[in-house]
């Protein structure tokens, strides 16, 4: 069954069962978050030997803890588990959209972030394409 602008609910009950036997819908999952990237670590203050007086203040240094090799290995292994299950999803998402909707998604993208831009333009298209005929309907019911 391939995915159109007019068969969204059924193609997604279709794909998720689908991702779910292939046992890669850990893929709908944020990608892991590298331990080491200093933009993401959280800073931990830490208290100088300074004194402190009434009018001035101990400074407070902040220490960026190093992720061990042991959350490193643990890391890469699960962005290991994700890139495969990822590969295996977007495949099948890939493998069960129709030309008529695969300008809509990029293939270099995430599984998850298909999903979602599929999920959005379909619904979209089929939202205007209800008002549409509920303006034809209406029109018609006019006498035009």
């Amino acid at each position: 069954m391939k995915l159109t602008f007019d068969n969204w609910n059924l193609w997604d009950c279709h794909i998720k069962s689908t991702i779910c036997r292939k046992n890669a819908y850990i893929t709908f999952d944020p990608e892991p978050i590298n331990p080491s990237t200093p933009a993401l670590q959280q800073t931990t203050p830490a208290m100088t030997a300074t004194a402190t007086t009434s009018t001035t203040t101990t400074p407070v240094v902040m220490v960026t803890p190093t992720p061990t090799a042991e959350e490193l290995k643990t890391y890469c292994e699960e962005l290991k588990e994700w890139k495969t299950t990822n590969n295996v999803a977007a495949g099948v998402i890939l493998g069960l959209i129709s030309n008529e909707v695969k300008h809509i998604i990029d293939p270099k993208e995430s599984a998850r972030d298909m999903y979602v831009k599929l999920k959005n333009e379909v619904l979209n298209v089929a939202k205007v394409v209800v008002r549409w005929v509920d303006c034809v309907m209406s029109s018609k019911g006019n006498g035009e």
